[in-house]
Order: structure tokens, then C-alpha cells, then sequence
């Protein structure tokens, strides 16, 4: 594993909470994040299967995360109802699975909001993004 991934790794073990925040892309975080996770997200450091019990060891118990997902062209609630769940995969499949317990923050549709709206949104974030879960 590269050396940039081993320090990110690192900086996960070393944290108690981590802030995660991306646009939805086609009901799914860029490919460039998953390809990220894809790559240190791995056994021995975010989790194990144990062979004799059958279950999963999470090592990353004991942190929170925040994820604020922003929407373009539709607001999470439509985006939701349409396509399913687009927060699945980094709540349930990603970071709980390592034992990280999290919250989601979805806003938009951001491309058709005031600059009243936008500022409220940045505040309601600012203050997300500093509290735990």
C-alpha cells in the first residue's frame, strides 16, 4: 500500500471524528471517493472477518462521522423517493461496517438556491461538521 494511504489510515485510527463531504453523483458519491475507500478501506485496518465465528471485527468502533451530501438538480428528499436510498453505501456499507457510528446531512437542490438559503446551509454545516453525532 502506498505510503499517502498508510498516513491516511493512520489519521483515521488517530481521530475521533471525521467529516466526510461530497456531491451526489448519479445517486452515489464520486467515483474518485469510492475509488479512495476502495483502495485503504481494507482488512486489518477497517475490519477482519473472523473465519470462526463468521462475523465481522470492526476496528474503527468508539469514532463518529458526519457525511453532508449536497444535491444539484434535485432536493435529497425527491432524489430519495425516486431512486432509493443514496446513503447506503458510505453509512451502512463503508463506515458502520467498521463500527463508526454516523450521521447524514443532505441539502440541496443547490442549484437553485438563494444566496439567503445557501448562507444557512453553510452555518447549519459549519456547526455539523464540529459536533459529533
Amino acid at each position: 500500500l502506498e505510503q499517502d494511504l498508510l498516513d491516511l489510515q493512520e489519521k483515521f485510527k488517530q481521530t475521533e471524528h471525521i467529516v466526510i463531504v461530497y456531491p451526489n453523483w448519479w445517486c452515489a458519491m464520486p467515483a474518485l471517493l469510492k475509488g479512495l475507500f476502495d483502495r485503504f478501506w481494507l482488512p486489518g485496518f477497517a475490519f477482519n472477518f473472523n473465519k470462526q465465528t463468521r462475523k465481522v471485527e470492526k476496528h474503527l468502533t468508539g469514532k463518529s462521522a458526519r457525511v453532508i451530501i449536497l444535491s444539484g438538480t434535485h432536493s435529497p428528499f425527491i432524489t430519495w423517493w425516486n431512486y432509493g436510498d443514496f446513503t447506503n453505501e458510505i453509512q451502512y456499507g463503508i463506515l458502520e461496517f467498521a463500527g463508526i457510528r454516523t450521521a447524514v446531512s443532505a441539502y440541496g437542490p443547490c442549484n437553485r438556491v438563494d444566496d439567503v438559503c445557501r448562507m444557512k446551509w453553510l452555518h447549519e454545516i459549519d456547526k455539523l461538521g464540529k459536533k459529533g453525532i
